[in-house]
């Protein structure tokens, strides 16, 4: 099983008699023993196993506001927004996985991805133009020159936004 330590430390507020209420969350959460792939020797058949290993921390923050714009007997009418801001980051692993495009890596965010800067085309020739890792324009580039980027598929920031109506008992 993972093991979660978890830090927690929120506001819940009301104002204008009721009418914009809201929370703000701020949170740390470190998981140790990772359930995970394992890399193995691809001599057994398989080249990962499941198990635990590594570590990972996430930190953020998440916010609500809902304004009741209309409070009467048969009719009410509230809008409202959430948003949140996540970073996570790979605290503890053997070795670097490496998958296609994505690796993960101690100190780099989960799945991040591992790519060859593109720099454009080479306007003589028509060829694609990418950096290699010492900072030299290619046209031919190899997996030597490969980086990780910082950067995942996964949203650092996420939001939503809506409206709740009820009319005589009807939501």
């Amino acid at each position: 099983w993972e093991e979660i330590a978890q830090a927690n430390i929120g506001l819940d507020f009301k104002t204008l008699r009721g009418r914009l209420e809201g929370n703000i969350d701020v949170y740390n959460k470190q998981t140790s023993k990772l359930f995970t792939n394992i890399l193995t020797s691809g001599v057994n058949g398989f080249y990962t196993l499941s198990g635990n290993l590594g570590g990972i921390r996430n930190r953020g923050v998440e916010l609500l506001l809902r304004y009741a714009a209309i409070n009467k007997e048969n009719f009410k009418l509230s809008v409202f927004a959430n948003g949140s801001y996540n970073k996570n980051s790979i605290t503890d692993l053997e070795v670097p996985q490496i998958t296609g495009s994505l690796i993960n890596e101690v100190g780099g965010p989960v799945y991040q991805w591992n790519l060859i800067p593109y720099i454009g085309v080479n306007p003589e020739n028509g060829n694609q133009l990418f950096l290699d890792i010492n900072g030299n324009q290619t046209e031919n580039p190899t997996d030597a020159d490969r980086r990780a980027s910082g950067k995942n598929y996964f949203p650092a920031y996420i939001g939503g936004f809506g409206f709740n109506m009820e009319y005589n008992g009807f939501f």
